[in-house]
Protein backbone atom coordinates (compact mmCIF):
# COMPACT_ATOMS: atom_id res chain seq x y z
CA UNK A 1 0.00 0.00 0.00
CA UNK A 2 1.31 3.74 -0.53
CA UNK A 3 2.63 5.63 1.94
CA UNK A 4 1.55 8.86 3.16
CA UNK A 5 3.47 12.00 2.19
CA UNK A 6 5.04 14.01 5.31
CA UNK A 7 5.34 16.76 2.71
CA UNK A 8 2.43 18.03 2.44
CA UNK A 9 -0.42 19.03 4.70
CA UNK A 10 -3.42 17.40 2.77
CA UNK A 11 -1.99 13.56 3.37
CA UNK A 12 -3.48 10.68 1.02
CA UNK A 13 -4.27 7.61 3.12
CA UNK A 14 -4.18 3.81 2.02
CA UNK A 15 -6.99 2.04 0.51
CA UNK A 16 -9.19 0.13 2.80
CA UNK A 17 -10.04 -3.06 2.11
CA UNK A 18 -13.63 -4.22 2.11
CA UNK A 19 -13.19 -7.41 3.16
CA UNK A 20 -12.02 -9.51 6.29
CA UNK A 21 -11.07 -12.62 7.99
CA UNK A 22 -12.64 -11.50 11.28
CA UNK A 23 -16.61 -11.82 11.28
CA UNK A 24 -18.63 -9.46 12.60
CA UNK A 25 -19.98 -11.98 15.27
CA UNK A 26 -16.53 -12.50 16.60
CA UNK A 27 -15.62 -9.09 16.46
CA UNK A 28 -19.25 -8.19 18.78
CA UNK A 29 -18.01 -11.18 21.07
CA UNK A 30 -14.13 -9.75 21.24
CA UNK A 31 -14.99 -6.23 21.91
CA UNK A 32 -13.93 -5.41 25.20
CA UNK A 33 -12.79 -1.77 26.66
CA UNK A 34 -8.96 -1.67 26.58
CA UNK A 35 -6.91 0.87 29.36
CA UNK A 36 -3.81 -0.11 28.77
CA UNK A 37 -1.08 0.36 26.05
CA UNK A 38 2.13 -0.77 24.58
CA UNK A 39 4.47 1.15 23.03
CA UNK A 40 3.91 0.26 19.81
CA UNK A 41 3.35 2.16 16.89
CA UNK A 42 0.52 1.49 15.20
CA UNK A 43 0.61 1.62 10.72
CA UNK A 44 -1.27 3.86 8.85
CA UNK A 45 -3.41 1.12 7.15
CA UNK A 46 -4.41 0.22 10.50
CA UNK A 47 -5.25 4.21 10.80
CA UNK A 48 -6.59 3.87 7.12
CA UNK A 49 -8.73 0.89 8.13
CA UNK A 50 -10.37 2.56 11.46
CA UNK A 51 -11.46 6.30 9.74
CA UNK A 52 -13.09 4.64 6.81
CA UNK A 53 -14.69 2.16 9.65
CA UNK A 54 -16.13 5.59 10.99
CA UNK A 55 -16.86 7.81 8.34
CA UNK A 56 -16.38 6.07 5.30
CA UNK A 57 -17.87 7.27 2.00
CA UNK A 58 -18.47 5.56 -1.08
CA UNK A 59 -18.15 7.63 -3.98
CA UNK A 60 -20.04 4.97 -6.30
CA UNK A 61 -22.97 4.42 -4.09
CA UNK A 62 -22.85 7.78 -1.78
CA UNK A 63 -23.41 5.62 1.17
CA UNK A 64 -21.61 5.85 4.41
CA UNK A 65 -20.13 3.57 7.11
CA UNK A 66 -22.41 5.20 10.11
CA UNK A 67 -26.20 6.30 9.63
CA UNK A 68 -26.72 9.75 9.94
CA UNK A 69 -30.10 11.72 10.73
CA UNK A 70 -31.29 13.66 7.53
CA UNK A 71 -27.72 12.87 6.03
CA UNK A 72 -26.84 16.08 7.23
CA UNK A 73 -23.63 14.30 8.53
CA UNK A 74 -22.78 16.62 11.56
CA UNK A 75 -19.88 14.63 12.63
CA UNK A 76 -16.02 15.65 12.40
CA UNK A 77 -13.85 12.88 13.03
CA UNK A 78 -9.93 14.68 14.21
CA UNK A 79 -7.08 12.16 14.64
CA UNK A 80 -4.09 12.79 17.55
CA UNK A 81 -1.00 10.86 16.49
CA UNK A 82 1.44 9.92 18.70
CA UNK A 83 3.23 6.96 17.14
CA UNK A 84 1.84 6.09 14.05
CA UNK A 85 3.70 5.32 10.94
CA UNK A 86 5.80 7.88 9.90
CA UNK A 87 3.36 10.64 10.87
CA UNK A 88 4.12 13.69 12.52
CA UNK A 89 2.54 13.56 15.89
CA UNK A 90 -0.40 16.57 15.30
CA UNK A 91 -3.85 16.83 15.30
CA UNK A 92 -5.64 16.33 11.85
CA UNK A 93 -8.74 16.71 10.48
CA UNK A 94 -10.23 13.60 8.37
CA UNK A 95 -11.53 14.43 4.89
CA UNK A 96 -14.33 11.03 4.38
CA UNK A 97 -15.33 12.65 0.96
CA UNK A 98 -11.69 11.83 -0.26
CA UNK A 99 -10.16 9.90 2.35
CA UNK A 100 -7.11 11.77 3.51
CA UNK A 101 -5.91 13.92 6.49
CA UNK A 102 -5.39 17.77 7.08
CA UNK A 103 -2.59 18.25 9.57
CA UNK A 104 -3.39 21.47 11.43
CA UNK A 105 -0.15 22.19 13.23
CA UNK A 106 -1.58 22.10 16.36
CA UNK A 107 0.99 19.23 17.43
CA UNK A 108 0.47 16.44 19.97
CA UNK A 109 -2.22 17.21 22.42
CA UNK A 110 -2.74 13.78 24.33
CA UNK A 111 -1.34 15.09 27.34
CA UNK A 112 -3.73 17.78 27.00
CA UNK A 113 -6.71 15.75 26.50
CA UNK A 114 -5.64 14.11 29.62
CA UNK A 115 -5.47 16.94 31.61
CA UNK A 116 -9.14 17.80 30.77
CA UNK A 117 -10.27 14.15 31.37
CA UNK A 118 -12.84 14.22 34.46
CA UNK A 119 -11.14 11.38 37.15
CA UNK A 120 -7.97 9.80 36.15
CA UNK A 121 -7.72 8.51 32.66
CA UNK A 122 -4.21 7.96 32.17
CA UNK A 123 -4.98 6.32 28.55
CA UNK A 124 -5.70 9.37 26.76
CA UNK A 125 -1.95 10.31 26.90
CA UNK A 126 -0.65 6.67 26.34
CA UNK A 127 -2.59 5.09 23.56
CA UNK A 128 -1.18 5.95 20.02
CA UNK A 129 -3.69 7.28 18.53
CA UNK A 130 -6.99 9.11 19.63
CA UNK A 131 -9.83 9.60 17.36
CA UNK A 132 -11.71 12.61 18.43
CA UNK A 133 -15.64 12.89 17.78
CA UNK A 134 -17.20 16.31 17.10
CA UNK A 135 -20.31 17.89 15.97
CA UNK A 136 -22.12 20.50 14.73
CA UNK A 137 -24.44 21.00 17.48
CA UNK A 138 -25.48 24.46 15.47
CA UNK A 139 -25.96 22.94 12.49
CA UNK A 140 -28.26 20.08 13.82
CA UNK A 141 -30.38 22.60 16.40
CA UNK A 142 -31.28 24.80 12.98
CA UNK A 143 -32.39 21.80 10.93
CA UNK A 144 -34.45 20.61 13.34
CA UNK A 145 -36.05 23.49 14.82
CA UNK A 146 -34.25 25.92 17.24
CA UNK A 147 -37.27 25.73 20.06
CA UNK A 148 -38.14 22.49 22.16
CA UNK A 149 -38.29 20.02 21.52
CA UNK A 150 -36.88 19.77 17.81
CA UNK A 151 -33.92 22.02 18.45
CA UNK A 152 -33.34 19.26 21.43
CA UNK A 153 -34.15 15.90 19.12
CA UNK A 154 -31.17 17.93 16.64
CA UNK A 155 -28.88 17.44 19.72
CA UNK A 156 -30.15 14.05 20.32
CA UNK A 157 -29.44 12.49 17.07
CA UNK A 158 -25.57 13.96 16.72
CA UNK A 159 -25.28 12.32 19.89
CA UNK A 160 -27.17 9.20 18.69
CA UNK A 161 -24.79 9.29 15.42
CA UNK A 162 -21.87 9.95 17.85
CA UNK A 163 -22.84 5.98 19.29
CA UNK A 164 -22.66 4.30 16.16
CA UNK A 165 -19.29 5.60 14.67
CA UNK A 166 -17.57 5.52 18.40
CA UNK A 167 -18.90 1.19 18.07
CA UNK A 168 -18.24 1.27 14.72
CA UNK A 169 -14.40 2.66 15.71
CA UNK A 170 -14.25 -0.50 18.64
CA UNK A 171 -15.36 -3.16 15.94
CA UNK A 172 -13.19 -2.29 13.20
CA UNK A 173 -10.03 -1.99 15.77
CA UNK A 174 -11.22 -5.26 17.77
CA UNK A 175 -10.98 -6.31 13.79
CA UNK A 176 -7.44 -5.59 13.48
CA UNK A 177 -6.40 -6.94 17.09
CA UNK A 178 -5.90 -3.34 18.54
CA UNK A 179 -7.48 -2.60 21.74
CA UNK A 180 -9.84 0.64 22.04
CA UNK A 181 -11.67 2.61 24.60
CA UNK A 182 -14.47 5.27 24.60
CA UNK A 183 -14.05 8.12 26.60
CA UNK A 184 -16.93 10.82 27.76
CA UNK A 185 -16.00 12.36 30.66
CA UNK A 186 -13.92 15.60 29.44
CA UNK A 187 -14.21 19.09 30.16
CA UNK A 188 -16.32 19.44 26.84
CA UNK A 189 -15.09 23.61 26.75
CA UNK A 190 -11.35 22.86 27.43
CA UNK A 191 -11.16 19.44 24.80
CA UNK A 192 -12.88 21.98 22.03
CA UNK A 193 -10.26 24.38 22.78
CA UNK A 194 -7.82 21.70 22.42
CA UNK A 195 -8.94 20.96 19.00
CA UNK A 196 -9.18 24.00 17.85
CA UNK A 197 -13.15 23.16 16.93
CA UNK A 198 -14.75 25.38 14.69
CA UNK A 199 -17.64 27.97 16.07
CA UNK A 200 -20.65 25.75 16.28
CA UNK A 201 -18.95 22.47 16.76
CA UNK A 202 -18.83 20.38 20.43
CA UNK A 203 -16.83 17.15 21.33
CA UNK A 204 -18.98 14.18 21.33
CA UNK A 205 -16.39 11.77 22.42
CA UNK A 206 -12.67 10.45 22.47
CA UNK A 207 -11.70 7.27 21.35
CA UNK A 208 -8.16 5.69 22.20
CA UNK A 209 -6.86 3.50 20.49
CA UNK A 210 -3.57 1.01 20.17
CA UNK A 211 -2.20 -2.29 20.93
CA UNK A 212 -3.35 -3.61 23.91
CA UNK A 213 -0.46 -4.28 26.77
CA UNK A 214 0.08 -7.70 27.87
Amino acid sequence: METANLAQSTIGLPYPPHNSEVPLETALASRSSCRQFARRFLSIDSLSQLLWAGQGYDPETHRRTAPSAKQAYPLQLQVITGEVGELVPDVYRYDPLHHQLHATGIGDVRATLQSLAIEDQPWLAQAPLVLAISANLSMMTHLFGEQPPQGERGIRYAYIETGAVAENLQLQATALELGSVIVGAFNDRGVGQALDLEAGFAPTALVCVGHPAH
